[in-house]
């Protein structure tokens, strides 16, 4: 819109302008809100060299701390593989013991199975007989 003309098609009037709304504001701030950075301080030679020297032995002193905790997590992470590994071991054997144990059963039930079918082939007076004996 031209100046003096109300606002249409999302412009809004600008008071110098539409060339007026294009140009930095004095008062606004530098950069989202921030001031320009700062010079950093000059250092000589020597102060950089033993600054350098400070975080090298800070980095080595990272490393070797690093260094431990690698270990002590490998450590760990056998251990707890080797004690699952136990565990399963342990459960693959108490499986395997119960169905040694349920093959003994199986076993003793098809014995005593035998045994009842070769006595009931037996005639009813020998059974009657075999009874009254382990009553009296």
């Amino acid at each position: 819109p031209q100046d003096g003309q109300p606002a249409a098609m999302g412009w809004a009037p600008a008071p110098g302008g539409l060339a007026a709304s294009f140009q930095p504001e004095p008062h606004a701030p530098r950069g989202r809100g921030r001031a320009a950075p700062a010079a950093p301080p000059t250092m000589s030679q020597e102060e950089l060299r033993s600054k350098w020297e400070q975080v090298r032995a800070r980095n080595s002193d990272v490393k070797d701390q690093l260094k431990v905790l690698q270990a002590d997590m490998k450590k760990s992470y056998t251990d707890s593989i080797k004690d699952a590994g136990g565990r399963a071991g342990l459960s693959v054997v108490h499986g395997a013991e119960e169905a040694l144990e349920m093959q003994g059963l199986e076993r003793d039930a098809a014995k005593l199975g035998q045994e009842v079918r070769k006595e009931l082939k037996a005639p009813p007076k020998k059974l009657l007989s075999d009874l009254e004996r382990m009553f009296k």
